[in-house]
C-alpha cells in the first residue's frame, strides 16, 4: 500500500500532464563514477517532464540515467504500438539525462520507474519537441525548452 502511495504522490507532484504511451528506447544508470550496462525497455506513460517505465533494474530517486528514446518521424502514429517485441531502435533516438523520481515494484522481474527529464543537447531537443507538438505533449513552460 505505501508503495501506491508514493506512487500517487509523485503524480500529484507533475508539472506536466502525461498521456499512456509506449515508446521503445535503452537506458544505463549513472552511479557513484559507474555506468551500468543498457537496458533495453518500453514507456508507460509519457510527458514533456518525464516519463515512467517498466525495467529490469531497481534504481534509486535521485539517481542520474542517460536515456535514449526512440521516437517515431513526423506524421507516423507507430509510437503507440510500440513493444518491447517490436523493432528495436525505430525512429529517431533522442539522448536525455534523466533523474529518477520514484521505483516500484522491487523484488519483481520487472520495476517500474519514474523518470525526471533533466538536460539534453539541441538537436535532440528538436526531435523531442517536434515529437511533442505531435503527440499534443507540448507544454511551453517545460524546462526542455529553456
Amino acid at each position: 500500500m505505501a508503495g501506491k502511495k508514493k506512487h500517487r504522490k509523485a503524480v500529484d507532484q507533475r508539472r506536466y500532464p502525461r498521456t499512456p504511451l509506449k515508446l521503445l528506447l535503452s537506458y544505463k544508470s549513472l552511479q557513484k563514477g559507474r555506468i551500468s550496462n543498457e537496458n533495453q525497455a518500453v514507456t508507460e506513460n509519457f510527458g514533456a517532464g518525464g516519463l515512467s517505465l517498466f525495467g529490469p533494474e531497481g534504481l534509486q530517486p535521485g539517481q542520474l540515467v542517460m536515456l535514449t528514446l526512440y521516437l517515431p518521424g513526423r506524421g507516423s502514429k507507430a509510437a503507440k504500438h510500440a513493444s518491447a517485441d517490436g523493432p528495436a531502435r525505430e525512429g529517431q533516438p533522442a539522448h536525455i539525462l534523466s533523474r529518477v523520481a520514484w521505483c516500484g515494484g522491487k523484488g519483481k522481474k520487472q520495476h517500474q520507474l519514474g523518470l525526471q527529464f533533466l538536460d539534453l543537447n539541441r538537436e535532440h531537443r528538436k526531435v523531442l519537441k517536434a515529437f511533442l507538438v505531435e503527440y499534443g505533449l507540448d507544454h511551453p513552460n517545460s524546462n526542455l525548452y529553456i
